[in-house]
């Protein structure tokens, strides 16, 4: 494994389908390489501004559940108008990291950025310029996750800047819980 230093936040991407549209199975020792934040941002920039995909394992929770860790994400060139819901790719304007999280709000052409899982912390307004591509695909394993859906991604991102998700999610899991328990009776 190689390693480009600079920012601590690292990211481990598949070299040989970092560009590719269709990856590859490569699992040897050299397929994989590790990133920090600020080069990742340079890596995805240039991969999207040559109109390419680019691929890479995702790390961290504050997106979940929609994106979970380990998660294999597809980072598209953006081609249409950004709009509420959508999950780009963007360069954190206060500290220069990358973050793939969801546009919440809209205000004078600036777009409010939000992790879903982030509670009431916003990233705050970025301009379009800090936008460095759109996720198009999200992988779990062999399953493919839908995350084109526009009005279901709009209804979470109303709910993420409301700060509903955590209040959903808990209600599901005890209605969840519940419901096992009722089956085994």
């Amino acid at each position: 494994m190689g390693s480009i230093t600079g920012n601590k936040v690292k990211k481990k991407i598949n070299i040989d389908s970092a560009m590719d549209d269709k990856p590859t199975k490569n699992t040897g020792k050299n397929s994989e390489l590790i990133i920090s934040g600020k080069d990742m941002i340079l890596l995805i920039q240039d991969i999207t501004e040559k109109g390419k995909k680019f691929r890479f394992k995702a790390e961290g929770f504050s997106m979940s559940p929609f994106i979970r860790n380990n998660d294999v994400l597809t980072i598209s060139p953006i081609k249409k108008k950004l709009h509420i819901g959508d999950v780009v790719a963007v360069k954190r304007s206060n500290n220069k990291k990358l973050a793939i999280h969801r546009i919440v709000g809209r205000k004078k052409g600036l777009f409010l950025i939000k992790g879903d899982n982030t509670g009431n912390s916003f990233d705050g307004y970025s301009d379009s310029k800090d936008i460095i591509g759109i996720v198009t695909e999200i992988k779990r394993g062999e399953k493919k996750i839908r995350s084109n859906i526009t009005p279901l991604n709009y209804m979470i991102a109303i709910m993420s800047r409301k700060n509903m998700l955590p209040v959903i999610r808990k209600v599901k899991n005890k209605l969840r819980l519940q419901g096992t328990g009722n089956r085994r009776q």
